[in-house]
């Protein structure tokens, strides 16, 4: 059977050929060793290239997959590559990275996701690397936000930033610097 051998007579049943080697013949007294670059699993009839989203180990000539963060976008990559700014990737043996989306930014290599925006700051394009907070008498109703809008009723412009109004307080209409006290 390809990918077993048995170099014993008298034997009940073959062994598996073991990581990094393989047999591709029936009846093998032996399995053969991957040449360099190449990898094959428990069993294998052949050897493979390392796939894109892995890195080859120098030291033993196995596949390593490529951590959360980092990406081989090759067959056979010498090693793996951090994510760039601007880009994420929270799976492993991946062969790319994720972009950020609006909303969210990330100003580091090898991230594994891109930060919110915070309330009152925001991205409208893809890989941003910072967000930027929003022009005096705008912001958002929450995190993560694409676009700045009025600060809506119930909120004031403080320090170019919409704020809730405190308890006791209350503003019924957009954009206003200040809130009213409750009678």
């Amino acid at each position: 059977i390809p990918g077993r051998a048995n170099p014993l007579e008298g034997q009940r049943d073959c062994q598996l050929c073991r990581e990094d080697t393989f047999t591709d013949v029936p009846e093998a007294t032996a399995c053969t060793a991957c040449k360099a670059g190449r990898t094959a699993g428990n069993g294998s009839a052949s050897c493979s290239a390392c796939s894109a989203g892995k890195r080859l180990n120098g030291a033993d000539k196995t596949c390593v997959d490529c951590v959360a963060g980092q990406f081989s976008e090759n067959q056979n990559a010498g090693q793996c590559t951090l994510c760039p700014r601007g880009f994420h990737q929270p799976d492993n043996s991946s062969a790319s990275c994720l972009p950020c989306i609006p909303g969210r930014a990330n100003n580091l290599e090898g991230q594994l996701e891109c930060k919110e925006c915070l309330k009152d700051f925001v991205t409208s394009t893809v890989e941003q690397l910072t967000c930027t907070r929003c022009p005096g008498g705008k912001g958002t109703s929450a995190p993560g936000k694409m676009s700045c809008g009025d600060c809506p009723p119930g909120t004031f412009t403080r320090n170019r930033a919409c704020e809730d109004c405190p308890s006791g307080f209350f503003q019924a209409e957009a954009s206003q610097a200040a809130c009213i006290e409750c009678d």
